[in-house]
């Protein structure tokens, strides 16, 4: 094998199980479904690296979150997937409180105010 090549020899499906158990257990199921994918395991290193490196990119605590979203979707998960989850942010749970600017009038009163219905000559 020539020399560039050599750090391939000691990448197996134990050690990206353990490099992805760290990050947590959705994130270990991803890897493995990943693997479990491949007609040759060494052909889906390049995803599973993939995958572990959106760890450095988005954090742990999301990449976990997002694992979980896609693990509940879909039996066979891929990093293109995982990767447009983390960027639309779909991992996030979103907050049910509106925003300042965004609330609606408390009643149906008179949007005039006073001064318009303040009696006067009007014909």
């Amino acid at each position: 094998m020539p020399p560039g090549k050599l750090f391939f020899a000691d990448w197996n499906r134990d050690r990206f199980l353990r490099w992805a158990e760290k990050t947590g257990p959705a994130t270990r199921r991803v890897v493995e479904a990943i693997l479990d994918r491949a007609v040759v395991e060494q052909q889906a290193y390049r995803s599973c690296l993939g995958v572990l490196s959106l760890r450095e990119k988005f954090g742990p605590l999301r990449l976990e979150r997002a694992c979980g979203v896609i693990a509940s979707r879909t039996s066979s998960p891929t990093y293109r997937q995982l990767k447009n989850i983390l960027e639309k942010k779909m991992d996030i749970p979103r907050t049910e409180t509106p925003e300042e600017g965004a609330k609606k009038p408390q009643g149906r009163g008179f949007q005039r105010g006073a001064e318009y219905f303040g009696g006067g000559d009007h014909a």
